[in-house]
């Protein structure tokens, strides 16, 4: 594949992005820094850089592309793991607000209220604790989308 592709794939991703102000950014669980399609254009590069080449990466589904990356040593254990953990929560919250609103939603409620009651039905007893597990998946994300892309940080 052409390095170049990686920096189209980067420049949509940095377009998508444009449309969004800084505070729906941070709440966008899809479209957000560290969010989910951040994790599928990390899953779909190394599907382009070596999927020709390697029979393994050729197919669909996420989780099951970030399996076969770890088995054959594509991706640290450790970084395909907790990529695929932060895959399963950002669709996990994406499924819930879906659910309760009825149609497509992909950002976090705003009121404090409102993201407790998410974060409780998602199994969190105190919104702090899922704050802090929001964030941390998404700088994690967003460090491995940063690493394959070869951007540098603030980009």
């Amino acid at each position: 594949m052409n390095p170049r592709a990686l920096g189209d794939i980067a420049a949509a991703k940095r377009r998508m992005e444009a449309g969004l102000d800084a505070a729906h950014l941070d709440r966008d669980v899809k479209h957000g820094r560290g969010g989910i399609r951040e994790i599928e254009m990390t899953v779909q590069s190394h599907q382009l850089l070596l999927g020709a080449k390697q029979p393994f990466l050729q197919g669909p589904g996420t989780l099951a592309i970030l399996d076969q990356l770890q088995a054959y040593r594509v991706l640290p254990k450790d970084e395909a793991s907790r990529l695929a953990g932060a895959y399963r929560f950002w669709r996990s919250i994406e499924h819930r607000l879906q659910l309760e609103h009825g149609q497509p939603v992909h950002s976090l409620p705003e009121g404090e209220p409102a993201r407790t009651r998410l974060a409780r039905l998602l199994g969190c007893r105190q919104l702090g604790a899922f704050e802090t597990k929001r964030r941390d998946h998404a700088r994690f994300v967003h460090a491995a989308f940063e690493q394959i892309f070869g951007i540098g940080a603030g980009e």
